[in-house]
């Protein structure tokens, strides 16, 4: 059984958590004399390109391929997880009234302009609001606004996407909760809580620095 990851370490000292509440070439030769003119019309050809996505079982726990969502960031345009495939993917799953999820946020836009040219995102999916209710533009504005995101996403999620089982959903204890989707569309590592020590190293170890 795979087990979704909480890493407990006493020598990390960032770890924590708020907890309680809780995807032709055509030639045309002439010939002139002794001089040959070759003109070449370039055909565009399309290829239709099979989708990498080929299973037909998905789950949330460690060693998946994490199911699909679609869910509308801070610009209004809908992000689609499977889009992304080939993309190495952190996931923070946080509230708009968790401190912890504040303190995460902070880090938010650095992690992206220091490891985005190597294929990385940061993406927040807000659950709820400040008030612990359904999370909107406005929400999704205020956030980014207050913790200088501009190029990271930043979802409006909500409580679907929680569930204990990971049958359907992330098994989400605590928040914020962190996961990472490699490049070949694995949930590789999860985490209930804060460690900078710790998100930071597993961005680097799948980048190879």
């Amino acid at each position: 059984m795979k087990n979704f990851l909480i890493i407990m370490s006493i020598t990390l000292t960032a770890l924590c958590a708020c907890t309680g509440c809780f995807d032709v070439v055509d030639d045309d030769i002439n010939e002139e004399t002794d001089t040959v003119e070759e003109e070449t019309d370039t055909v565009e050809e399309v290829v239709e390109e099979e989708s990498p996505i080929t299973w037909t079982e998905c789950g949330q726990r460690v060693g998946d391929n994490p199911c699909d969502f679609s869910l509308t960031d801070q610009n209004g345009d809908v992000f689609t997880l499977y889009d992304n495939y080939g993309t190495l993917m952190l996931i923070d799953f946080s509230t708009m009234w968790c401190y912890y999820c504040q303190v995460a946020a902070q880090t938010a836009q650095h992690m992206q302009d220091t490891y985005g040219s190597q294929d990385f995102l940061y993406i927040t999916v807000l659950v709820e609001d400040s008030s612990g209710d359904e999370v909107g533009a406005d929400d999704l504005q205020e956030w980014v606004d207050t913790f200088g995101i501009t190029t990271a996403p930043v979802l409006a999620g909500s409580r679907d996407l929680v569930d204990l089982t990971a049958e359907e959903g992330y098994p989400i204890t605590g928040w914020p909760t962190f996961v990472l989707i490699d490049r070949e569309m694995v949930l590789a590592q999860g985490l209930s809580g804060w460690s900078e020590e710790t998100i930071t190293g597993w961005v680097e170890n799948a980048i190879g620095n």
